[in-house]
C-alpha cells in the first residue's frame, strides 16, 4: 500500500463553513478538529486517521460511520486535542481498494483531493479553540448551536447560547459548499441568539431536499450542524 501526499485543489471551492481557524499552534487549549468527506462518482471509507498537532503530540482515532456511497458528504468530530494540526494522516478505501494519504500543514476551510479521484472525493478539515482551561479539559467558550428538528419539513428553529457581541449569523450550505441562505439575528441580554429558516434560499426559492449545513459565524465560538431537509 503506497503513501500518497494531498496536494491542494488549484481551484479552492467555498469555504463550506465560515470558522476561525489558527494555524499557529494554541497554547494550552482544547481544539475541537471536525472533517468533512464528499466522496463524488466514488465510493469512499476513511479506516483512520492520525493527527499531529502543534505540541509534538501524535493521536491516532479509529473512525467508524465516516464513509459514503457515491455522492455522499459526511462529518466526523474528532476527540479534543490540545493544539493545531500540522499532519493529518489517512488510511481509506476507496473503491474497495485500501490506500493511505498524508496532508502536511493542512489548511482550514480548504478541500483535499483524494489521489486517484481526480476533483472528485474530497476531504477538508476545520477546527476551533473550544475553551482554555486545565490541559485535557474543554473550556465553556464553544456557543451551543441547536437545530431542531434536525429532519427540516416545514421549518427549524436555530438557536446558539453564549454569541460574542449584540448580533451574530446563520450561514446555511449545501452539500457542494455553495453558501445559500444567511439569517442574521441579534442576541439577546443573556447572549442567546434564534432564528427561522424554512428551506428557502436568500431569494425566497425553496430549496431540494438532501443535506444542508448550518454554521455559526461567530469568530468567538464557532459551531456546525448537519441536517436534513426532506419536503
Amino acid at each position: 500500500m503506497k503513501r500518497k501526499t494531498v496536494v491542494r485543489s488549484a481551484v479552492p471551492m467555498s469555504a463550506l463553513l465560515v470558522l476561525v481557524a489558527a494555524l499557529a499552534p494554541l497554547a494550552h487549549a482544547s481544539v475541537q478538529i471536525t472533517g468533512v468527506l464528499s466522496t463524488g462518482s466514488h465510493v469512499v471509507a476513511v479506516d483512520s486517521a492520525m493527527i499531529t498537532d502543534g505540541g509534538g503530540g501524535t493521536y491516532t482515532f479509529p473512525t467508524p460511520g465516516w464513509q459514503g456511497d457515491t455522492g455522499a458528504v459526511d462529518t466526523f468530530d474528532f476527540p479534543v486535542v490540545e493544539y493545531s494540526p500540522l499532519q493529518v494522516d489517512l488510511a481509506l478505501t476507496v473503491d474497495g481498494a485500501p490506500t493511505s494519504v498524508s496532508i502536511p500543514g493542512p489548511m482550514a476551510d480548504t478541500w483535499y483531493v483524494i489521489p486517484g479521484t481526480p476533483q472528485e472525493a474530497k476531504v477538508m478539515f476545520f477546527w476551533g479553540d473550544v475553551g482554555v482551561g486545565e490541559r485535557g479539559q474543554p473550556g465553556h467558550g464553544r456557543a451551543g448551536l441547536t437545530v431542531s428538528p434536525s429532519i427540516v419539513g416545514a421549518g427549524a428553529t436555530i438557536r446558539a447560547e453564549r454569541v460574542a457581541g449584540t448580533s451574530c449569523a446563520f450561514e446555511f450550505y449545501d452539500a457542494a459548499g455553495n453558501r445559500v441562505r444567511t439569517l442574521r439575528t441579534q442576541a439577546s441580554s443573556s447572549g442567546a441568539a434564534s432564528a427561522t429558516w424554512t428551506g428557502e434560499d436568500d431569494l425566497g426559492r425553496r430549496l431540494p431536499e438532501g443535506i444542508y449545513y448550518c454554521c455559526l459565524d461567530d469568530a468567538a465560538n464557532p459551531s456546525v450542524r448537519k441536517l436534513i431537509l426532506s419536503r
